[in-house]
This record gives structure tokens, sequence and C-alpha cells, in this order.
């Protein structure tokens, strides 16, 4: 009978020594997202290169808007997603402890990142694409209103095509 009762406290300390005997560490991301909904919900999902996307961990807002997800990871830097309700913001677990900070209302492309310079690169770079998407929609609207035009001049919507596509081709490479 003592057996029986020693079997679960067996099982509890080998479950939690063999998380640890993995190497894996703690990744942790905390966040203030000023006027989040309180008891929001958001989620870590982990990016893996074959499309396959991992629930990693997930919590509710507080009321003011604070959070705090975790996980293990090992020691190779991945690409994570953190959605807050329809918004998406990524980074990389680059370091042990992550924080965010944005506004609710524009959360998805205005946010700091502090302790990952990973994810601050990586925002950096989707701001930057971001940019060029904008002026790539400007200008492709700006060529199909020249090109419904029946006053336009063909030299000019020609300029613009190329100059469309020389846009296209300087950030594409």
């Amino acid at each position: 009978m003592r057996k029986l009762l020693f079997l679960p406290f067996v099982f509890i300390f080998v479950s939690f020594y063999s998380c640890k005997d993995k190497g894996d560490e703690m990744f942790e991301v905390s966040g203030k997202i000023n006027g989040m909904p309180e008891n929001e919900l958001i989620i870590m999902d982990e990016l893996g290169l074959d499309n396959e996307v991992k629930v990693i961990d997930s919590t509710r807002s507080n009321k003011d808007g604070a959070f705090k997800l975790a996980a293990y990871s090992d020691k190779s830097q991945k690409l994570f997603r953190i959605r807050l309700g329809n918004r998406a913001l990524f980074l990389v677990n680059d370091c042990n402890h992550i924080k965010i900070n944005a506004n609710w209302k524009d959360a998805e492309t205005n946010y700091t990142i502090e302790g990952s310079q990973g994810s601050a690169s990586l925002k950096k770079l989707k701001d930057h694409l971001d940019i060029f998407d904008r002026q790539a929609t400007e200008m492709h609207i700006a060529l199909a209103k020249l090109q419904q035009d029946p006053k336009a001049n063909d030299s000019l919507i020609k300029v613009s095509e190329q100059a469309l596509k020389d846009s296209d081709q300087t950030y594409l490479n």
C-alpha cells in the first residue's frame, strides 16, 4: 500500500526532471497593451518552417491590459506569433524575457519590443515591408486610374508602368 502512495510523487519528480534534463529553458513574454479589453484572449504560437503552427501558451489580459505567457524552449531560435484578438505580433526567442508595449487601437503596427534584439529587427523588417506594400498599392491604384482615363497620355502610362516595375525589382532584390 505504501508503494502505491509513493508512486504519484515519483511520477511528478520524473516528469519535472525530464523537462529540465532536455536543456530547455523558460521563455517568457510579458506585455502591457493600453486600452485592451479585460479578459481578452492572448495566444502564443510557434511558427514552423513547414507552415506548422503550434499553440504554445495562452492567457487572458487583466484590467490594465497586462499579460504574461511562458513556455519551455530549447536553445534554438524560433519564430513566434502573439495573437491579441484579431491582431498579431511576431517575435524571436533570442532571450529569456521579452516585453511588449502597445496601444490596443494600433497594436499590430505600432508596438515596442524590449529585451530581444532579434524581435526588434524583425519588427523593423515588417515596418519596411508595410511601407513598401502601401507605396506599391498606391502606385497600382494610380496606374489603374491612368489606364482607365481615356484622356491619359500613353507615354505617361508606360512611364508609370516602368516605375512600378522598377520599384518592385528594387525592393525584391
